[in-house]
Parts: structure tokens; C-alpha cells; sequence
């Protein structure tokens, strides 16, 4: 079997058959998700296309389901609404969707689509995309952008929190840390790990917001690189206990290129960047998943033997994690007047990740100059140069308020 369809609208589960049919896939519907997980364990399809509201089981549930279940995880799903918001979307591909259409569902891009993830009509393997597995953490994006320095109202800068079990892992504390202070739930253990890239006003902008977030009982860890130009606790000072000294207690750690544990079965890797500053990349190795970030950095794409030494560091450090989270602050275009400054385009962005392997690359950084209108088509651009060059990579640019699992 092909490709199974859910959908309680009878009218679009007949054009979607219709459509596969005529291309000759193999299909099947179904009008409700009251029985869907058995169906598919019966059935065994490439494919499932799954509406959201369903009678009896919604079409999230089942997607989670699916993802969850080992004997299933590698069946490619799609989920389609009538709920035409970016939050659903984001949730649809949290719960391991490859690809999500709000409706009515275009027929090119439903043909293309199927195309792209399971290859031709009874084809024995899937095409070359590669099919999330189930969440195992979620990311949340607060702040992405940079803003040359100085900050730009209503735009924050870096900022990512990671759930990894009863703990919380901050990545750098820019602006966006306001955001999550104020709506972010504590961690269980009361032990927050906060890991900073470098000490820029981008990384570190946030930070008096942690000053009076946790309590007595809580314990701030926190990392960052050994900058014999500011020393950790000096910037420390000017940050977190500007407004005086934090209620929780403070443990820090200024660390070069070195592998430590953070707390039982999540394990940290810290290497040195291109850039003009002390700047880490990290990887974080937990449940058998792996997240690298990497907010500043000059990826070289040319084949000098520094540039190839390095690349080939930077391919063992990142090699076939699940996420990359890296520097793209000029777009392709601009990137020629910007060079040797310590920052990537997107298409270096894409050099790095599909040298090291990884699954999904988080394009990061973003100069604050750059809008919606720029990120938009630049993103559609890439995604088709990725499609018509056979390259599996899964991309996106980091938006505040955005969402990623691995």
C-alpha cells in the first residue's frame, strides 16, 4: 500500500484519492481516526495523510502515534487543516509530520510532495527526505536575531530553551530571555543549565532577567568560553547581577574546546568557532539525539588547507545530529561585503550541515535589517535549490515563538 488517507470530509478525501490514484499510487480512505493505528499497522502504507479534526481520534493524536511506535516511525506522514495558523503547523511537525498544507490543499504541491518523500508508485524505499522521528525534546525559540549590537525593540535576540527531562537547558541568554522567564514552566529538579556562545550584547543582553526569576532553592549553571579578554564572571557582573545578586544560587564554568556531563544522560561537547571572538559551538548528546548549536561562525567553503582543516573539525563535531542550529546573518546576496567578520550566509549554512550529515538545519542569527518579506522567498529559493539537487536537508529560518524537536 501507498498511501492512506484520514479525513472525515468525504469530498476531500475523494480528490486526494483521486489525485494519488491518477498517478498511480495504490490508496485507501478512511472518513474517521477511530480505528487508524490499526488500519495502518494492517495495511503497512509509505504514506498516511491525516486531517486534524477527526471524529473519535484527531489526526495529531494519530500522527503522535505513529512517530512513537517503532514499527511505524519510518511511515511518512502529512497532515492537513482547515486551521490555517502557524501554530498548528508548528505543532503538526513537533508531533513528527514531514509536511503540513492548511486547506483546500493545492494539487501540484500534494503531487509533489508525496513525489519528493516516497519516490515513484510502489516504489520499495522512501525518497530522500528523511522522516522525523518522535520527540524525544522540544526547543523553543525566544530570540534569533541579530541586532548589529545594539538591540532592536520587538525583535529579540538569542535565546533557546530545551526540555530535557526534569532540568532546563538555556542556550545563550540574549533578549529573548524576558519571553522565556515570563512563560516558560521551572524545572522540576530546580537546576537550570545556561550555555553562552560568546559575550557579545546579542548573547548575553538578557541576562538580568534571570536575576530575580528563580528562587533560593534553585541553582543557575552557568557555561561559557574561556575569553581572556572578559573573563566569565566580569561579564557575569555587568549582566546578572546588575540589579544585584541573584536569588538562586550560581555556579560558573569558563571552558575551551573540552566534553562534560550536565546532569545524568545529557552530555555536552564545546568546540571553537571562526570568528574574531572566544566562541563556542555546542553539542548536546542526550537519548540517543543530538543538537548542535552554533550562532556564530564563518563556515569556509573554499578549499585552502585552513578552511579543509577546519571543515573537517566542524564535520566530526556536528556529524548526523538531528538538529543544526546555525549562523546565517547575511543573505547570500549581501554576503560578499561582510566577509571575515565571524558570520555565515545560508548557503554556507547548508555547506556545513550537509558535510556533517544532520537531519535539520535552523538557519540563526539573522541580521535584524532582514523582514518576512526577505526571509520568506529567500527560504522558498532554498528549499527548491535542496529539492532539485537530491539534497535531504530539512530547513528553516529561527523565528521567535518557533518550535523544533529532535
Amino acid at each position: 500500500m501507498d498511501v492512506i488517507i484520514f479525513d472525515d470530509d468525504t469530498t476531500q478525501a475523494e480528490l486526494l484519492t483521486e489525485i494519488l490514484r491518477g498517478k498511480g499510487y495504490t490508496t485507501e480512505k478512511f472518513y474517521n481516526g477511530q480505528a487508524a493505528v490499526a488500519e495502518i499497522k494492517r495495511h503497512r502504507p509509505r504514506l498516511v495523510i491525516l486531517d486534524i479534526m477527526m471524529p473519535m481520534v484527531d489526526g495529531l493524536t494519530i500522527c503522535r502515534t505513529i512517530k512513537s511506535d517503532p514499527d511505524l516511525s519510518r511511515i511518512h506522514v502529512i497532515v492537513t487543516s482547515g486551521k490555517r495558523y502557524k501554530e498548528v503547523e508548528d505543532e503538526a511537525h513537533l508531533c513528527g509530520a514531514a509536511a503540513f498544507f492548511p486547506k483546500p490543499i493545492k494539487v501540484d504541491q500534494i503531487r509533489s510532495t508525496v513525489q519528493k518523500l516516497i519516490g515513484p508508485p510502489g516504489a520499495q524505499s522512501a525518497g530522500a527526505t528523511l522522516t522525523p522521528r518522535p520527540a524525544a525534546s522540544l526547543g523553543k525559540i525566544w530570540g534569533s536575531e541579530s541586532s548589529g549590537g545594539g538591540g532592536v525593540p520587538g525583535r529579540p535576540t538569542s535565546c533557546i530553551s530545551m526540555d530535557l527531562g526534569p532540568n532546563l537547558l538555556i542556550l545563550d541568554g540574549g533578549t529573548g530571555m524576558k519571553d522565556l522567564v515570563g512563560h516558560k514552566q521551572k524545572p522540576i529538579e530546580k537546576q537550570i543549565w545556561l550555555l553562552l556562545s560568546n559575550y557579545e550584547a546579542d548573547r548575553v543582553g538578557g541576562l538580568s532577567h534571570l536575576t530575580q526569576a528563580f528562587g533560593e532553592d534553585y541553582t543557575l549553571n552557568i557555561v561559557g568560553p574561556n575569553d581572556h579578554r572578559e573573563p566569565l564572571q566580569q561579564v557575569l557582573n555587568k549582566g546578572l547581577y546588575r540589579d544585584g545578586a541573584p536569588r538562586a544560587a550560581v555556579q560558573i564554568f569558563a571552558v575551551s574546546e573540552s566534553k562534560f556531563n550536565l546532569w545524568a544522560g545529557v552530555r555536552a561537547s564545546a568546540i571553537f568557532t571562526l570568528h574574531p571572538r572566544a566562541c563556542l559551538a555546542y553539542r548536546i548528546d542526550f537519548q540517543g539525539r543530538s543538537i548542535v548549536y552554533c550562532p556564530n561562525n564563518e563556515y569556509p567553503t573554499d578549499d585552502e588547507a585552513p578552511s579543509l582543516d577546519f571543515r573537517n573539525k566542524f564535520k566530526n563535531f556536528a556529524h548526523a545530529a538531528d538538529i543544526l542550529i546555525h549562523d546565517a546573518r547575511y543573505m547570500d546576496k549581501d554576503f560578499s561585503e561582510y566577509q571575515n567578520r565571524g558570520n555565515s550566509s545560508p548557503s554556507a549554512a547548508v555547506h556545513a550541515a550537509t558535510e556533517a550529515g544532520v537531519r535539520k538545519l535552523v538557519l540563526f542569527n539573522n541580521d535584524a535589517r532582514y523582514g518576512s518579506e526577505i526571509l520568506g522567498p529567500a527560504l522558498s529559493e532554498l528549499r527548491q535549490k535542496l529539492l532539485n539537487d537530491g539534497n535531504p536537508l530539512d530547513v528553516d529560518f529561527a523565528v521567535p515563538g518557533g518550535s523544533f524537536f529532535a
